[in-house]
């Protein structure tokens, strides 16, 4: 049986999942490794307000990590576990 701890993570995980375009953020991003808003917001096809609050979730989620360069902001997976459960 899975500790609380652990069950948390996953349900974390499974919140980042439940929305079509963050699966697409997901996707784009494990082809990328690593990408700027405005970016995947171009390829995906989907308003950058929109994206951000779709990226801001997933990084308070510890889902994505992030790093800033200059004015740009730059999106990675973060969590093995997505990788796991999106790509395997």
């Amino acid at each position: 049986m899975l500790d609380n701890k652990k069950l948390e993570e996953i349900a974390f995980i499974m919140k980042a999942l439940s929305n079509k375009d963050r699966i697409s953020i997901l996707i784009y991003l494990r082809d990328k490794q690593e990408s700027a808003v405005h970016e995947i917001s171009d390829i995906i096809g989907i308003r950058q307000p929109t994206i951000s609050q779709h990226l801001i979730l997933m990084y308070r989620l510890g889902v994505l990590g992030k790093k800033r360069h200059g004015k740009e902001t730059y999106y990675r997976i973060k969590n093995k576990m997505v990788s796991d459960v999106v790509f395997k």
